[in-house]
């Protein structure tokens, strides 16, 4: 995890924790872990559009002391009761987009700043600062190098089609229509990116990822979306991150017929979380 710590300049008052609490509650995406213990409480923030995850927690949890994260003080600085953690082993994304949300905090929460208790470990002369989110996603690329490169439980997917799959998730998730998720497939050892079609019946959308899990009345198949659209007779670009549709017509079975299927046993499915790029 990418940990932040919290602080105010001390001649400001330092926020108390059921004042960050009903911040929290008023944004979009936050759900609480459970009731309050005592004078702590812990939740996550979810991106509604992307599913990015981070993990916050507020006031200090008497069985969960950590002297590393803890017990950082600074001559001149509040510590505020408030650690946010973004997680290391997803793709670069999701370091954007907690970026995003914290940077949303701070706004709502003056005065407030941050410190990366990793850099601080590496940096004896830093201390809390204003958040500059070209650095802080910088810092967030280094320690998930160092996290994720030798790791072999570690799925990846591709930058491009993980970025493709992002930019997908952030132009649905603004719009009222019904569009298809775009999931992730484990194939052997990688993470590929993936849609479903459960019986359409009029067209395909098609987002910009790399599989086709189409669903019929008598069968599951798996095709490369890449062949779908190139045996396909008629393509609709719908304007939206790379989608297009294609219309099910006379020529749909026989191009679905053509297309090189793929043993559907060998794939799984994989949450956000456990698959990086």
């Amino acid at each position: 995890m990418q940990t932040y710590l919290f602080y105010t300049p001390e001649k400001q008052e330092a926020y108390s924790a059921h004042e960050i609490a009903d911040v929290l509650d008023d944004g979009h995406g936050f759900t609480w872990d459970g009731d309050w213990q005592k004078s702590y409480r812990s939740g996550q923030w979810v991106d509604p559009a992307t599913r990015a995850i981070c993990h916050i927690d507020i006031g200090v949890a008497e069985f969960n002391h950590d002297d590393a994260h803890d017990e950082k003080e600074y001559e001149a600085w509040t510590r505020n009761p408030i650690q946010v953690q973004i997680p290391l082993s997803v793709p670069h994304w999701y370091g954007v987009e907690c970026l995003r949300f914290l940077e949303w905090l701070l706004e709502q929460l003056p005065g407030l700043h941050i410190l990366d208790t990793e850099i601080e470990s590496a940096e004896e002369s830093a201390g809390p600062e204003t958040l500059d989110r070209l650095r802080a996603l910088a810092n967030w690329e280094q320690l998930h190098i160092n996290q994720t490169t030798e790791r072999g439980d570690c799925y990846r997917m591709s930058r491009v089609s993980s970025v493709a799959m992002w930019r997908y998730r952030r132009a649905v998730g603004e719009l009222d229509d019904e569009w298809p998720a775009a999931l992730v497939l484990l194939d052997k050892d990688y993470a590929r990116s993936a849609v479903v079609w459960d019986e359409p019946e009029d067209e395909l959308i098609v987002p910009p990822v790399e599989l086709g899990v189409l669903k019929t009345a008598t069968n599951t198949i798996v095709m490369s979306v890449e062949e779908i659209i190139s045996r396909a007779g008629h393509v609709n670009n719908l304007d939206c991150a790379g989608a297009v549709s294609i219309p099910i017509d006379d020529a749909f079975e026989e191009m679905v017929h053509e297309c090189v299927k793929m043993d559907v046993s060998r794939f799984k499915f994989l949450g956000d979380g456990e698959w990086s790029d």
